[in-house]
C-alpha cells in the first residue's frame, strides 16, 4: 500500500487547516482586544497622573508667580518630567496671552495629546499650562506587543495543529489498520469457508457439479464425479455418457433443460458411466443457480448411484411373482391385512375361494368381517407387534356359513408399513372326529374312576382324629392327564400299623391316550402298595417309577410328576416326596 503513514482522508488535512486558521484569527483578535484595552487603560491612569502632576506644578508656578519670582518658573518647566510620559512641548501663558516659559520644539507628529490646565487666585485666572504629549512610544509598544503576541498564537495555533494532525493521523492509521485487519479476517474466514465448502463436496461418495447453463462446461467437480480438472473445457455430456453432443430423447432428458425451461429443480434417472468406466443407473438431481439480478446462470447437479436399489427392485418384483404363484396353489388360506386399518390388502386363490367371493370383493374389506377371534381383538387393542399366535376360532364364510378354522397370524412390514400375515385351515373335519372321540375319553375316565375306586370323605384315623378328603376339579378346553386317589391300608398281622396312602399324578399328553396311561400308571401304583405294604413311601415310591420305565408306557418325550404321601394312624405323622 502506497504512503501508508500519510494516507489518511483529505478532509482531515482540511478541517485542521480551517481549524487552525479560526483558532489564530480567534486568538489574534482576542489579543489585538486586550492589547488595545490594555493601551487605553494605561493612557487613562497616565492622563490622570500628568493632570495630577500639572496640578502640582502649578501650584508651585502659582506661588512663584504672587512672589515674582519670574525668573524661576523656567528652571522648573524645563526640570519637569514624569514617567513614561514623552512631552514635547510645555508653555505657561499668562492672562494676558503672554508665554511666561516654554520647552520643547514645534510639534510634527500627529499622535499627540494635549492637557492644559488653568491656575486661578480666587475667581481670577491667573495663567493657563498647557503641555503636549507624544503618544507615539504607546503604538510602537503596542505594535510590538501585538506583534510578539501574534507570534505566540500562530506558534501556540501551529503546535496544536500539529498534535490534532498526530491525533487524526493516529486514529485514520488506527481506521486503516482495522480496516485492514478486518479485510484480512474476512478474507481468511473466505478461504475457511472455501477450503470448508471444498471439503464437503470432496467428502461426499457421489459425483457432484457445477454446470454453466450456456456451454454445459463443468466449473466444479468432485472427485467421485471421475474429473481430474486437467481439461477445463469439458462439458456433462462428455464426462457421463461419453459423447460429444448434449442429452436428448425421453430415456436421457437434459436436466440443464428441464431447469431452464422450470426455473426449478428436477429429478430424473440416466446411465451413467461412473470414475471407473462402468455404467450405473443414477439419479440425477439438477438444482438452479440464480444470480442478483435473478438471472439463471449455473446449475448444480449431483448423481445418486441407485444401481443397487434397481436390482432390488428386480429381485423383489421376481420374489413377489415367486410368492404369488407358490401362495395361489399352497392349500391354505394366506391374507395379508394393513395393521392400523385392518382391511385386506392382498390374499391367494384359495383364502378368497374359501371365504366364498371374489378377489376384488376381497381387498378393502375389513378382517373382522370374516374373523371372529380373540386374538386379533388383542391386536387391535394392545399386542400388535408382539405377537405370532395361533389358535382356533370361528370364519364366517358367504357359501359354507360359519366354519372353524386354525388361525395363525404374525407381523410382517411391507414397504416400510406394518401388516398382518393371517394363515388360516380348515379344521372343521379334526372339530367332528374329536366330538366322536369325546364318548371314548368319558368311558376311560370312568374306568380311571373304577381303578382307584370311590375316594372316600372322610376316614377314621383314630377315637379322636379324622382325615377329612374333598377336592376340586376345573376342566380346561383339552382333557389332561390329571389323577389322583387315597387308600387305607387294612392292618394285617404282618403290618406294623395303619397306613392312609394320598396320590396325585400329572401324565403328559392330552385325549384319550393320556386317559389310558393314567389307568396303566394306578394300576401299576395299587399293584405296588399291595405287594409291599410293609415298605417305606420311599420304597415304594423307587419300585413304582422301575416298573413305569420297565413297561415301555411312555414315549421318549413323555414325562409323569407325582406327589405321594402318607399318614401313619398310631404317630399321626406325614411323610410326603415329591418326584418326576
Amino acid at each position: 500500500m502506497k504512503n501508508k503513514t500519510t494516507n489518511f482522508n483529505f478532509s482531515h488535512h482540511y478541517a485542521i487547516v480551517v481549524f487552525m486558521i479560526t483558532l489564530f484569527v480567534f486568538m489574534s483578535g482576542i489579543n489585538i482586544f486586550l492589547i488595545d484595552y490594555q493601551k487605553k487603560h494605561f493612557i487613562n491612569e497616565k492622563k490622570e497622573h500628568i493632570e495630577d502632576s500639572l496640578e502640582l506644578v502649578g501650584l508651585i508656578l502659582k506661588e512663584k508667580i504672587l512672589k515674582r519670582e519670574y525668573y524661576a518658573i523656567e528652571d522648573i518647566i524645563l526640570n519637569w518630567e514624569t514617567d513614561y510620559i514623552f512631552i514635547l512641548s510645555l508653555n505657561v501663558v499668562a492672562r494676558n496671552g503672554n508665554i511666561l516659559a516654554s520647552r520643547g520644539s514645534q510639534i510634527s507628529s500627529s499622535n499627540v495629546w494635549k492637557i492644559s490646565r488653568e491656575i486661578f487666585e480666587g475667581d481670577s485666572l491667573i495663567f493657563t499650562i498647557n503641555a503636549v504629549i507624544d503618544l507615539t512610544p504607546f503604538d510602537k509598544q503596542e505594535k510590538s506587543l501585538i506583534l510578539r503576541f501574534l507570534l505566540i498564537s500562530f506558534i501556540l495555533t501551529l503546535l496544536l495543529g500539529l498534535i490534532l494532525w498526530q491525533i487524526f493521523r493516529k486514529l485514520a492509521l488506527d481506521r486503516l489498520k482495522s480496516e485492514v485487519l478486518h479485510r484480512i479476517d474476512a478474507e481468511k474466514q473466505t478461504r475457511q469457508w472455501n477450503d470448508f465448502l471444498t471439503l464437503i463436496i470432496e467428502s461426499l461418495t457421489y459425483p457432484f457439479y457445477v454446470i454453466d447453463l450456456t456451454t454445459h462446461k463443468i466449473i466444479i467437480a468432485n472427485k467421485a464425479s471421475g474429473w481430474d480438472g486437467k481439461n477445463p473445457n469439458i462439458t456433462c455430456y462428455q464426462l457421463t455418457h461419453n459423447k460429444d453432443v448434449p442429452c436428448y430423447g425421453s430415456e436421457h432428458s437434459c436436466p440443464i433443460e428441464l431447469v431452464k425451461k422450470t426455473k426449478a429443480p428436477v429429478v430424473l434417472e440416466h446411465v451413467h458411466f461412473n470414475s471407473k468406466g462402468e455404467l450405473r443407473n443414477m439419479e440425477v438431481h439438477g438444482f438452479p443457480i440464480f444470480d442478483s439480478f435473478g438471472n439463471l446462470v449455473k446449475m448444480i447437479e449431483y448423481s445418486i448411484d441407485i444401481s443397487e436399489k434397481k436390482l432390488l427392485e428386480v429381485q423383489l418384483k421376481e420374489s413377489r411373482e415367486y410368492f404369488q404363484k407358490v401362495t395361489q396353489y399352497t392349500q391354505s388360506g394366506v391374507i395379508i391385512v394393513n395393521a392400523n386399518l385392518l382391511n385386506i390388502t392382498d390374499a391367494n386363490r384359495y383364502a378368497y375361494a374359501f371365504l366364498g367371493c371374489s378377489y376384488s370383493e376381497l381387498l378393502g374389506s375389513s378382517i373382522t368381517d370374516f374373523f371372529s377371534s380373540n386374538s386379533l381383538k388383542g391386536i387391535i387393542s394392545h399386542e400388535r407387534f408382539n405377537l405370532e399366535k395361533t389358535e382356533d376360532c370361528i370364519c364366517k364364510t358367504k357359501t359354507r356359513g360359519e366354519v372353524k378354522v386354525r388361525l395363525t397370524i404374525s407381523y410382517l412390514q411391507l414397504h416400510q408399513d406394518d401388516h398382518l400375515l393371517l394363515n388360516f385351515i380348515d379344521i372343521s373335519d379334526i372339530h367332528e372326529l374329536l366330538d366322536k372321540q369325546n364318548i371314548n375319553i368319558q368311558l376311560a375316565k370312568n374306568v380311571l374312576s373304577l381303578v382307584n375306586s370311590e375316594n372316600p370323605r372322610y376316614v377314621h384315623i383314630s377315637d379322636s382324629s379324622h382325615l377329612f378328603f374333598d377336592y376340586l376339579s376345573i376342566p380346561f378346553h383339552k382333557e389332561g392327564g390329571d389323577h389322583f386317589f387315597v387308600r387305607t391300608l387294612e392292618k394285617t398281622s404282618g403290618t406294623k400299623d395303619l397306613r392312609t396312602f394320598i396320590s396325585l399324578k400329572d401324565q403328559s399328553g392330552h385325549e384319550v391316550n393320556c386317559v389310558l396311561k393314567s389307568i396303566i400308571t394306578d394300576l401299576i401304583h395299587h399293584s405296588v402298595i399291595s405287594n409291599n405294604s410293609d415298605s417305606s413311601l420311599e420304597e415304594i415310591l423307587f419300585e413304582l417309577n422301575n416298573n413305569i420305565l420297565n413297561s415301555f408306557m411312555l414315549p421318549e418325550d413323555g414325562f409323569m410328576t407325582a406327589f405321594s404321601a402318607e399318614i401313619n394312624h398310631e404317630t399321626l405323622n406325614l411323610k410326603y416326596a415329591s418326584c418326576g
